[in-house]
């Protein structure tokens, strides 16, 4: 098909209903899996790829308010809806700066400053004064974070999957900034796009690692997880397979943008029936609270919104979204775009970083002598602490009172390890403790 323009036969595919074998109903989201909701857009056509047979319903969760079609095609029949689908195309490889005039060879260096120092690349040429410029253009700056998804630099041996890969334009970025790169893709065509180019792309989903588990410091999902049938499960298989600390990267259309509102159901995000589900910010924070995740945080990305807008309005006007007329939107629509006071919660798409809690282990050393009188306040006092200790250390320096036969029954009633040490001579209080810290970080 010509993504240029869109000719709708009488026996084009998205004009024949989806097979009524192949569909499934939910009655609940699949986000946060209330029941309750209200109708949000009807009869939905694929007028994006106009590949997919079918119309369409959307509703809009009352309680985490975000979007899913109900009923949507079974996991087994969803491929039916990437007949034209524009995942394996191979990006263009950036100008050779000789080629270029004398301003965006200026432009190519300060980029390449900011992404070396920011992102441990070594582009070439490169101006120190970069990062200090990307301060100062924040819009620009956006862009050039973009490439390379807000990744934190990476330590030497550090290793990021990225899931719904395509062709792997993302993870070469990766790769030149020094991760350890892996790809999974559903698309052969986009895996064998990707391994011409020397990747390691695997053709599947996250199944891909069922059983393992802290393989990657770095996971990261663009346009991928509107896609898939349950949410919930991918990004709880995705904390099992990041290691402690390590980061998620996720951008999604945002149900609550400008966009969604003043397009409805020509919206470009909505694209059914391939987004089957279209989150609020709310309830994906929700959801990746419930996953594990902590420290979310939200990026901004305001380039993307024009470029949604006027696919937007292109299809509100029965024109394929990838055309190239009109080529601007109405004035008031553009204004809108440039507007300086959108939330974050407000642009077309959500784009974030999440984090896997650090494992850290809370170890407690203590020293002991005759100490029955306060002893057992103190170790009642571990036992009433939020997080208690995963072990207690106490070396006793010789005590003739009760203060062992307390240890022994504590010991005995709590779920962490408490280990008990007896000084053979008296060593005093300062050696006595020292000693419990060195049998510690053994």
């Amino acid at each position: 098909m010509n993504r240029e323009s869109v000719t709708i036969a009488p026996d084009a595919p998205w004009t024949r209903p989806w097979p009524e074998e192949g569909l499934e109903r939910l009655g609940w989201c699949p986000v946060c899996g209330s029941g309750e909701r209200e109708l949000l857009h009807e009869a939905l056509k694929d007028a994006v790829f106009f590949c997919a047979p079918g119309c369409w319903t959307m509703w809009r969760c009352a309680s985490c308010y975000s979007g899913y079609l109900d009923p949507r095609p079974t996991v087994a029949t969803i491929g039916q809806a990437y007949g034209n689908y524009y995942t394996h195309q191979s990006a263009g490889s950036r100008a050779d700066s000789s080629s270029l005039s004398l301003l965006r060879r200026i432009r190519r260096a300060l980029s390449n400053g900011y992404l070396n120092a920011r992102y441990g690349t070594n582009y070439q040429p490169a101006s120190r004064l970069g990062p200090g410029l990307a301060k100062m253009l924040p819009r620009q700056r956006e862009k050039l974070d973009a490439r390379f998804r807000w990744l934190p630099k990476p330590v030497a041996g550090q290793r990021v999957l990225d899931v719904g890969c395509g062709n792997g334009g993302f993870l070469l970025n990766a790769h030149d900034a020094g991760w350890q790169v892996m790809g999974v893709d559903p698309d052969p065509d986009a895996v064998a796009t990707a391994r011409q180019k020397g990747l390691e792309v695997w053709l599947g989903s996250m199944e891909a690692f069922a059983g393992e588990a802290g393989l990657f410091d770095a996971i990261t999902f663009s346009h991928v997880i509107e896609h898939v049938h349950d949410p919930k499960s991918v990004l709880a298989d995705t904390y099992r397979l990041l290691k402690p600390g390590g980061t998620l990267y996720l951008d999604t259309p945002n149900i609550d943008s400008r966009g969604s509102r003043i397009f409805g159901q020509h919206w470009r995000g909505i694209e059914a029936p391939r987004h089957l589900v279209l989150f609020s910010l709310n309830g994906l924070q929700q959801l990746l609270q419930q996953c594990g995740f902590s420290v979310i945080e939200l990026q901004r990305r305001r380039s993307m919104d024009r470029g949604i807008f006027l696919s937007s309005f292109r299809i509100a006007r029965g024109l394929s979204p990838f055309g190239n007329q009109p080529k601007k939107l109405p004035v008031g629509l553009a204004l809108r775009t440039r507007l300086l006071c959108v939330s974050t919660s407000q642009l077309e798409l959500i784009t974030l970083l999440a984090h896997k809690k650090m494992t850290t282990k809370i170890s407690i050393a203590m020293a002991t002598y005759n100490g029955e009188k306060y002893l057992q306040e103190q170790l009642d006092s571990f036992v009433t602490q939020t997080c208690q200790p995963d072990e207690l250390v106490v070396c006793d320096d010789g005590s003739t009172d009760a203060t062992l036969e307390i240890l022994e029954v504590f010991r005995q009633h709590v779920s962490f390890t408490v280990r008990i040490y007896r000084n053979e001579i008296n060593f005093g209080h300062i050696k006595n403790f020292e000693k419990s810290l060195i049998i510690l970080y053994r």
